[in-house]
């Protein structure tokens, strides 16, 4: 009993000591484990860093494979760009030429605008004066007409005083017979009406001052005088009364100056007339003592002043005579010897002056028809060159038009051309961003790779380090394995001595 009581202690003991060796065999078994476990997962994060790696390597082929097809788009759209600017710089070119030749269109048509106005103005001006010149011949043509019916009537006139005048008209039948002797016997020098020139105001009391006397022949010498009054006698032609110069050398003196102060004198007959100074005496002879006289009161006045000693003759042809008689009232023919000159010279110079306007106006009615012609002609040719000039400005409407089309068609292009550029810069930048967004994977790949790279390496080095663990743990394990294993051989053969005093204790 005494050997069972120690044999089971003794395997208590071992029990003991199995079970202490047990735990510290599971203790190094479970330690094994969890260094295992850490190389387990070392390996799968090593592993799952690997394939990340290659999975950012292929994915990084991917983009750059991208990034190679968008530097393809690029130049793509870079050299479509290019020709595209080319175009816009020749569709700028033109549309610049177009509006430099829709300039010059415009001006050159506004120019030929203000020529056809010009022109216009021109016309109408020519117009207006063919017009004007239209009545101005009209006028002229009518003048003309009148100035020569005038001319007709003074000139029949001036003809009928000439043959008047020539022939001696109203003139004693001898004063004719010896004036008609004039040009063979040169010392006739006329009849008193021939050389007397007087203001018509003062012809009537001139007239009536000369009186008969009027009618005398102013002769060079007596003997012509005689020679004259031969004539008459031997073809009794009758009675003429003569005036030689040389006979009437010294006129009486007006006796009665003082009455020259009177109211109403106008003054000496014979200083009323004009006369060449050779027949000066002459005048005088027949006029120098007779006053002439405003009218008849006046006369009277002066008359009764001067006790009716002043011969006076009035402008309207009154004859106060010394002693008081009176001559007047109408004359009873009008022919009017002194004046007759006068008249002539008038009529002379009228008709001279109205065959002035007649020439003057012949000459301006050919100068007008000349201009008028010439503006007709040239009114034709302003014409044809309006004609021409409007064909000019269709011409030039119509080009004008055209370029401005073009213009339109140019603006119209060049905007394409800029939408295609708006959409090339898009495209552009979709490409810039495309490159861009693949830059940034390629460097979020490069950083993964780093990472993942770094990731292994620091893994493999813990691997390392946990698989030495592992390799002691190991080893401990095994050895509390062999002190497991040989306590459970004590410990088997602790219980076989047990159940062999058991065995024994029964029998």
């Amino acid at each position: 009993l005494s050997d069972k009581s120690g044999i089971i202690t003794e395997k208590k003991s071992i029990d003991e000591q199995v079970a202490e060796l047990e735990q510290s065999r599971d203790a190094a078994r479970g330690k094994l484990e969890e260094v295992q476990k850490q190389i387990e997962d070392l390996n799968a994060t090593i592993e799952d860093a690997k394939n990340a790696i290659i999975q950012a390597l292929n994915e990084r082929a991917t983009t750059k494979s991208q990034m190679g097809r968008y530097d393809t788009m690029m130049e793509q759209v870079q050299i479509r760009k290019a020709e595209l600017t080319s175009r816009i710089v020749r569709a700028k070119s033109d549309e610049a030429e177009a509006d430099q030749m829709i300039a010059e269109l415009e001006k050159q048509f506004d120019e030929i605008n203000e020529k056809i106005t010009k022109l216009n103005e021109e016309q109408a001006a020519m117009d207006m004066r063919l017009s004007e010149i239209r009545e101005e011949l009209t006028k002229k043509d009518k003048l003309l007409q009148e100035t020569r019916e005038k001319y007709h009537q003074e000139k029949s006139k001036l003809d009928a005083l000439n043959n008047l005048t020539e022939r001696y008209e109203g003139y004693g039948g001898s004063v004719k017979m010896v004036m008609e002797q004039k040009k063979s016997e040169k010392g006739i020098i006329g009849v008193v009406a021939d050389i007397i020139k007087v203001d018509k105001k003062y012809e009537t009391a001139i007239e009536t001052a000369l009186g008969g006397n009027i009618q005398n022949i102013v002769t060079e010498d007596e003997g012509t005088a005689k020679r004259m009054i031969q004539f008459l006698k031997q073809n009794r032609f009758g009675r003429a009364t003569f005036l030689p110069l040389t006979s009437i050398e010294h006129p009486q003196e007006f006796k009665n100056p003082d009455s020259l102060k009177e109211d109403g004198v106008i003054g000496m007959a014979d200083e009323l007339v004009d006369i060449d100074s050779k027949y000066r005496n002459v005048a005088k002879a027949m006029l120098g003592r007779i006053v002439v006289i405003d009218n008849v009161d006046h006369a009277l006045k002066i008359a009764k002043k001067y006790d009716f000693g002043i011969r006076m003759v009035t402008l309207e042809g009154e004859l106060l005579v010394p002693g008081g008689a009176i001559s007047g009232g109408a004359f009873k023919n009008n022919s009017n010897l002194l004046g007759r000159r006068r008249e002539l010279a008038e009529l002379e110079k009228k008709v001279k002056e109205l065959q002035t306007q007649i020439d003057d106006l012949d000459k301006e009615i050919i100068s007008i028809r000349e201009e008028r012609n010439g503006l007709r002609v040239k009114s034709e040719s302003q014409r044809l060159l309006l004609q021409n000039t409007f064909i000019e400005q269709n011409t030039a409407r119509l080009n004008l038009e055209a370029a401005k089309e073009k213009r339109e068609e140019t603006a119209s292009g060049y905007g394409d051309l800029k939408a295609e550029e708006k959409d090339i810069a898009e495209q552009m930048k979709e490409i810039e961003e495309g490159k861009e967004r693949i830059q940034k994977e390629l460097l979020d790949s490069e950083l993964l790779e780093q990472e993942k790279t770094a990731l292994v390496e620091q893994c493999q080095k813990q691997l390392e380090e946990v698989r030495e663990t592992e390799t002691e743990c190991a080893a401990k394990a095994a050895e509390w394995d062999v002190e497991v294993e040989k306590m459970l051989q004590k410990q088997e053969f602790g219980q076989e001595n047990v159940d062999r005093i058991d065995a024994e204790i029964k029998r």
